[in-house]
């Protein structure tokens, strides 16, 4: 988290309140009527120290245009948001495989 100060000067990063635990859950949300999104809620633990667990999902667009997906990173128990990042992308059509017929044998 950072405080907000003036342009000139740097922000300071200010540690969260862990409430005296090793880890914080936070709740990874994703939002997006342009897509089919597998899970749309993740449970992530955020250590005090080092670096957290990976977590994945499957998203796929539902046509061919310009889409918006949200994500949204909360505080798992109060609900408080911590961070909002929307993703736009251009999602385009795949060309089917085009099959190709099987060879025939030759007859001499």
């Amino acid at each position: 988290m950072r405080e907000r100060r003036d342009s000139q000067q740097a922000a300071r990063f200010v540690e969260p309140d862990f409430g005296g635990r090793e880890d914080l859950p936070l709740l990874i949300s994703l939002y997006g009527s342009d897509f089919e999104i597998e899970r749309r809620r993740l449970d992530l633990s955020l250590p005090r120290r080092g670096s957290s667990e990976y977590v994945q999902t499957r998203v796929m667009p539902l046509s061919a245009k310009k889409c918006k997906l949200e994500i949204v990173v909360s505080l798992a128990i109060e609900l408080e948001v911590i961070q909002i990042c929307e993703v736009e992308v251009e999602a385009v059509e795949l060309l089917s495989r085009v099959s190709q017929p099987e060879p025939q044998p030759t007859v001499k």
